[in-house]
This record gives structure tokens, C-alpha cells and sequence, in this order.
């Protein structure tokens, strides 16, 4: 085998750790879901029939935890008195942020397009993709969140040299003892 194949494969195995960590790091707080969800915005047109309700200026999604800002929004409410059941925020950029369970810090992340489909659990993260959480910060041009699974996929642009990139902190040093301990 081959150094170069050595080295490939060593990078391919600290990807999927990396990938894994990311996947772990993400799970947000369980009792946001048990919240009612507030969605306010400078103007909406709301289509009945179909259960589209188009936001625009400056829309703020929370539920729990969870913030949500964008310039606008499609919301899907497909069913009178149902729950919504996809929400889709485009911005320069969009942004969401909420908490991690087991106290464990809070995750934020900022793209063009934030596609949330409640009934699939997954969000759906494109253009200029940045996720921040306590364990360190994944960018690419898309990402996709399983939620129910806990899986982070990410993807680079199409662009010559795109890539994913991670970034992991170091770990925080133990303070040194004090002269005379």
C-alpha cells in the first residue's frame, strides 16, 4: 500500500469521526418540541387553500429555545388545524440558533436557504453553510440534518477547490499549579 492511499485512508476515517461528532453535537433540546411555535413577520399573504403563508420582513420563528431569523419564509400548514409542517426561510443570511440538551452549550447556524421539514425531521442547510456548536464549526455549501437519526451530511460547492470544512477547538488546557503547590 501505498503512502499517498495510507494518507487517504487516515483522512477518510478522521472525516467520518469528525462527521459523527458533528452528528452528536447537534441534538437539540428535546422539550422544544412540546412548545408552541410564535411566527412573526412585517407582512404575510396567506393562501387558505393551499396552506402557504409567504412572510417577508424580518421573520422570527421561536419555539422553545429555538430562534429563527430571515427575510422571509414560506410557511406550510397544509391541513386546517394541523401542524405546520415545513417551514422554508431564505436571508443574507438566514440564521437559527438553540440549545443543546444536557446543557451542553447552543448550536448556531446561518445559510441562504434553511429548509425545516417537521414530518421528514430533517433541516436542510444551503449556500454558504455555517454551523457553530461547543465541539466546533462545520461549512460548506450544504448540509443536511437527519434529526431523528442524529446524521450530519455535508457537502461542498461545485467550485474547484470546495470543500467541507471542520474546525475542532483544542482541548482547554489543565490549569498549571501555582509556585509553592
Amino acid at each position: 500500500m501505498t503512502s499517498a492511499c495510507t494518507r487517504r485512508r487516515r483522512a477518510d476515517r478522521l472525516a467520518a469521526v469528525v462527521l459523527l461528532l458533528a452528528a452528536t453535537g447537534l441534538q437539540a433540546l428535546e422539550t422544544d418540541r412540546d412548545q408552541p411555535m410564535e411566527i412573526s413577520a412585517g407582512s404575510s399573504d396567506a393562501d387558505l387553500a393551499s396552506g402557504v403563508y409567504t412572510l417577508t420582513g424580518g421573520v422570527e420563528i421561536r419555539q422553545g429555545s429555538l430562534l429563527i431569523q430571515s427575510d422571509g419564509a414560506e410557511v406550510h400548514q397544509p391541513e386546517q388545524n394541523a401542524e405546520v409542517a415545513r417551514v422554508i426561510l431564505t436571508g443574507n443570511p438566514a440564521r437559527m440558533e438553540q440549545a443543546l440538551d444536557n446543557a451542553a452549550g447552543r448550536m448556531r447556524a446561518s445559510a441562504a436557504r434553511i429548509d425545516y421539514d417537521r414530518r421528514a425531521d430533517a433541516v436542510v442547510l444551503t449556500g454558504n453553510v455555517r454551523i457553530e456548536e461547543p465541539r466546533g464549526t462545520l461549512t460548506g455549501q450544504r448540509v443536511t440534518y437527519d434529526i431523528a437519526r442524529g446524521r450530519v451530511q455535508g457537502q461542498a460547492g461545485a467550485g474547484e477547490g470546495e470543500r467541507v470544512r471542520f474546525v475542532i477547538p483544542p482541548r482547554p488546557r489543565a490549569p498549571e499549579p501555582a509556585d509553592g503547590d
